[in-house]
């Protein structure tokens, strides 16, 4: 009987805003600092981790440590929304 070998996927899926990363496994986990500047995030941008569910999304500050999972989505949005109405 002839063995049968599996090879493991040596990278991991990622998006970060519908940009598709591959992260090597070996480098796994990663943290919010390593994301943010593979995502080219800017510092006035924060970084959050899409949740699956009924579950909260997350945010990741850079020091956040992160096991990463095939097809885990980040997205960026704005640390300070503006006002921009008049009052009320």
């Amino acid at each position: 009987m002839a063995d049968v070998h599996v090879e493991h996927e040596p990278f991991i899926p990622i998006k970060i805003d519908r940009t598709d990363y591959k992260i090597p496994v070996g480098q796994n986990p990663v943290n919010g600092a390593y994301l943010r500047q593979l995502g080219s995030v800017g510092s006035d941008y924060d970084l959050w981790l899409k949740a699956t569910g009924s579950e909260d999304d997350t945010i990741i500050e850079p020091s956040t440590v992160i096991d990463l999972k095939p097809g885990m989505y980040f997205y960026t949005a704005k640390s300070v929304i503006a006002h921009g109405g008049r009052p009320c």
